[in-house]
């Protein structure tokens, strides 16, 4: 609140100071005076004292006390990058977004740069998208939503109309509609087939690392299905070792484990009539402190087997 008081203050010595010179930035002279407005000494408003970093954010269904998830995929719905912010609109983010799956790409290895990146008309920000070009990476964003009809009043001429021809080409408009089906899967996958639609945990650090695991686990779940797919249905086993923690299930329909962090979702996949992983751990205890079960009789360290039951996939 503080800081949203700052920027408010700024932002009327700056507009104070634009009105006193009488000259707008096309020349023409002002009207009357502005009304003058002094902000608060204290900031206004309520703030939730349980997380603070939430806010109020909008949603297709109206407002709701959380944070805004936003996340970069490839054309196979891979996620690059994810974060997670407490801003509303998706304005002004889509720079940051960029940046940070070029951080990703990096650490991965990979070299290349993107060729092209595509937003909704929502990530429209024509200083961040003058940036990204600079770097050689070409930008699809439309300056109208698909809900309006007609164009915005005032976005006319310029990088408007630019955008707009660009997108009524075959190749450009062949680009931007993959992006509703490469995006849009991965966030109905997560809150309707994985059932994760809410954060367990509060402060924006702490739920970015919960997020994390959750795209995460998502490439996994797609690595696994897709290398099941392409060796058909030999049966291999990965090799048992001591200290080691082995999830076996039968052959058939993958069903995402109930936790992102179980140890099944953050090993390898092998393929086979029983898909089998393996990854190295301390005795009967995985990431994040949470206890592992252990089978009846067995001293600590021994191997596990747990069986699921196979249930509704994830988008392909």
């Amino acid at each position: 609140m503080e800081e949203e008081l700052a920027v408010e203050c700024a932002a009327n010595e700056a507009y104070e100071a634009y009105r006193a010179r009488g000259v707008m930035k096309d020349g023409r002279r002002f009207g009357g005076p502005p009304k003058p407005y002094q902000p608060p000494e204290t900031p206004a408003g309520k703030v939730n004292v349980t997380d603070p970093d939430s806010r109020d954010v909008k949603t297709p269904r109206g407002y709701m006390q959380g944070y805004n998830a936003q996340a970069v995929v490839n054309e196979q719905q891979m996620v690059i990058a994810a974060e997670v912010n407490g801003d509303s609109p998706d304005f002004g983010h889509l720079e940051p977004m960029v940046a940070a799956a070029e951080r990703e790409l990096k650490q991965a290895g990979i070299t290349e740069t993107p060729e092209v990146v595509v937003a909704d008309a929502g990530y429209w920000h024509q200083t961040q998208m003058e940036s990204i070009v600079s770097r050689g990476i070409g930008v699809l964003v439309p300056p109208d939503a698909s809900k309006r009809k007609g164009t915005r009043p005032g976005w006319d001429g310029g990088a408007y109309a630019f955008m707009r021809r660009v997108l009524e080409t075959d190749r450009g408009g062949g680009l931007y509609r993959k992006r509703q089906g490469m995006i849009e899967p991965v966030f109905a996958n997560t809150k309707f087939n994985r059932r994760i639609d809410r954060f367990q945990r509060r402060g924006r650090s702490t739920v970015r690392s919960e997020r994390r695991p959750i795209t995460a686990t998502h490439n996994l779940l797609k690595l696994h299905k897709h290398q099941i797919a392409a060796t058909g249905p030999e049966r291999t086993t990965a090799p048992r070792t001591q200290n080691s923690i082995d999830c076996q299930r039968d052959h058939g329909r993958h069903q995402p484990h109930p936790h992102p962090l179980h140890p099944c979702a953050t090993a390898t996949f092998q393929s086979g009539s029983r898909a089998t992983c393996s990854m190295e751990l301390p005795a009967a205890t995985m990431q994040g402190s949470v206890r592992c079960p252990r089978s009846r009789g067995r001293a600590p360290g021994r191997a596990w087997a747990a069986r699921t039951t196979p249930a509704r996939d994830g988008p392909s």
